[in-house]
Formats: C-alpha cells, sequence, structure tokens
C-alpha cells in the first residue's frame, strides 16, 4: 500500500494523495523529508480549487508514466500532450493561478512548461498585475 500524504490549502482544504503524485512537488518532498507524513503539509499559497487541479494533472502523469507489460509507458506522449491540451483549457483567472503555482516552484518542471505553454501573452500581463 502506498504511504499517503496530507496536503492542506490555503482555504484549509485538506487532500490525501499517494506519496508518489505528492512527490511531483519538490517542496513538498522535502517538507516532507523534513517532518514526515504524520501531519498535514501545508500549502499556504495555493487553494483548495487550484490544488484539485494540481493533483489531478500529478495523478494522470504519475498514471502516464507507469510501465505497461511491454516495459512501455501506459500513455503515448501524443496522449499525455492532448490530455494537457485539454486541461489547460480553463478560465484565464484558473490559468493564472496554475502559473502563479509552477512559477512559486510548489510544483513539478513538466507542471510549469505545460502551464506557461498554455499562456497567453496577455495572462502573463495579468500575472505581473498581480503580484506587483
Amino acid at each position: 500500500m502506498a504511504t499517503k500524504v496530507k496536503l492542506m490549502s490555503s482555504d484549509a482544504q485538506m487532500f490525501e494523495v499517494d506519496e508518489d503524485v505528492a512527490f511531483q512537488s519538490q517542496t513538498v518532498k522535502n517538507l516532507v523529508e523534513d517532518a514526515g507524513t504524520e501531519d498535514a503539509i501545508p500549502l499556504p499559497n495555493v487553494s483548495g480549487r487550484i490544488l484539485a487541479k494540481v493533483i489531478e494533472y500529478s495523478k494522470y502523469h504519475v498514471e502516464a508514466e507507469k510501465k505497461g507489460a511491454d516495459d512501455k509507458p501506459t500513455k503515448t506522449e501524443d496522449d499525455v500532450k492532448r490530455w494537457d491540451d485539454e486541461f489547460v483549457k480553463v478560465d484565464q483567472a484558473t490559468l493564472f493561478d496554475l502559473i502563479l503555482v509552477s512559477a512559486r516552484e510548489i510544483w513539478s518542471t513538466s507542471f510549469a512548461r505545460m502551464a506557461l505553454r498554455a499562456a497567453p501573452p496577455s495572462a502573463m500581463a495579468m500575472h505581473c498585475e498581480r503580484d506587483v
């Protein structure tokens, strides 16, 4: 049975996820290595709504990387790219919040690349205004 990690969003929503999903975040991995898995890992800069999206992304990518009987990933690169393209079809505010999670190095580099690739130029301008 996989070890579970509890993540606490900024609005006090609790998420319990498998360690391999949580460890898509180097920040979370470091915190677990320092503090263990007994207590929830607080993520004060991430709302529950956005953390749920990030967890959805991470679960898909962890599953996609698993090897099948033929020792190949269960999903092709094209499958993953199509899924990523659909994943970022969200409103602009949600996309910004996803970008902020990646910009603050809370989640994985592949997550950051996907979020930034999806951002329209106007999103980057809005991001700059929000963080000033």
